[in-house]
């Protein structure tokens, strides 16, 4: 006999699962742990042991239990035509059969797979989509700097009252999101981090709808936590380092608000295509009717947007990458709040307080400030790209 099953299922499922196995010294961890019995369904698996990717397929019409390199799997099952495919071990390789298809593939023993923890206490449920928007909105200001390992996680905290804050924070901004809801914790911890690392994999993977729900789970040593949903589990060690209090980073009042433009994004886009060559930065200054948003350089040129009615009380800079991305994740009717020096931190809002943006001012013409922030901008870009 041989398993049988649907080839775009499996090449869905597959596609999560390769954003979780790893090239490693263990070549074990490099595979898939594929289950199958009767009558229970099959179950694939994929772990870097510090995260760990578990799918419920259902249906199963033969037992079947193996290794098999990732990678190698995906690639064969990308290239199938055919509608289902049929699984099997024969000769000690895992035979993938369709019309006109015949597949061997080399195996890994299947004992030898590091068993997937179970999830533990239930912390808190939240509706998929709502989850979703909210990392995306946070994880984006984490840090990709091993040297500063607690701004590598995203701080996911009970605030007063039921109210969850979800933070992360890089040295140059900061995003803080807050979220009705309880968040219950094992023992008296009111706070945990989550590498920013898993998740960014975490959030392609989680539905995009408000009729399913996710449930987060922590076990009873606050050392791992657990992401479910219909059909899927992720588990993902938490970080140990203490993430720093962010609180008075964040202006309590602003001396000035100023609201921007529907446009002021795509300007500061256009002023990037020219401040990319000079460390991103791009330049906002005061002008007669208004404020002009300028992006410059000596061999390309310059682009310069003028918003006739909106008054800036001083010249500013940011870093264009971290400024377009924070405008961004608001959306529209963006608040800029400014303090009393154009060296202050700056905030983004919708006018409420349920997401904050909090942006360090590049001093222009301090070029180790605006190198450091570009190479973090840079550093971004890299992990959003190979997530």
């Amino acid at each position: 006999m041989s398993l049988t099953i649907q080839t775009n299922t499996l090449r869905a499922a597959l596609s999560s699962l390769s954003k979780v196995s790893t090239i490693s010294t263990l070549p074990v961890l490099a595979c898939v742990h594929l289950t199958a019995k009767i009558f229970q369904g099959i179950t694939l698996e994929a772990t870097n042991l510090e995260m760990g990717l578990r799918i419920q397929l259902p249906g199963a019409d033969d037992d079947l239990n193996v290794a098999v390199s990732a990678k190698t799997l995906a690639d064969v099952i990308a290239a199938a035509g055919e509608e289902t495919l049929s699984l099997s071990i024969e000769g000690g390789k895992l035979l993938i059969t369709g019309r006109g298809i015949k597949s061997r593939l080399a195996i890994q023993e299947a004992d030898d797979y590091p068993p997937m923890p179970a999830c533990g206490q239930t912390a808190m449920t939240l509706a998929a989509n709502r989850l979703k928007l909210a990392l995306k909105k946070v994880v984006l200001a984490a840090s990709n700097d091993p040297c500063r390992p607690a701004l590598t996680n995203v701080q996911m905290a009970q605030e007063h009252g039921h109210q969850v804050t979800l933070v992360a924070a890089d040295g140059f901004r900061l995003a803080a999101q807050e979220i009705d809801g309880s968040f219950e914790l094992p023992g008296d911890k009111k706070s945990l981090c989550i590498p920013a690392a898993v998740i960014r994999k975490l959030i392609p993977m989680l539905p995009d709808n408000d009729e399913q729900s996710v449930t987060i789970a922590v076990n009873e040593q606050v050392s791992q936590i657990c992401f479910s949903w219909p059909g899927f589990e992720v588990y993902s060690s938490l970080g140990e380092a203490n993430f720093p209090d962010w609180r008075p980073i964040v202006p309590k009042s602003c001396a000035h608000v100023i609201d921007l433009p529907a446009d002021f994004t795509g300007a500061v886009r256009r002023a990037e295509v020219f401040g990319k060559l000079s460390a991103h930065v791009v330049a906002l200054e005061p002008c007669e009717n208004g404020l002009v948003v300028i992006g410059a350089d000596e061999q390309t040129g310059e682009s310069r947007t003028v918003f006739n009615g909106t008054r800036l009380p001083f010249r500013i800079g940011f870093n264009a990458i971290f400024a377009m991305q924070g405008l961004e994740a608001i959306g529209s009717n963006v608040h800029l709040h400014l303090g009393s020096a154009a060296n202050a931190p700056a905030m983004l809002t919708n006018g409420s307080r349920e997401y904050l943006y909090v942006l360090m001012p590049m001093l222009i013409g301090e070029a180790a400030s605006v190198k450091q922030a570009a190479e973090a901008a840079n550093a971004v870009a890299t992990a959003e790209s190979q997530a």
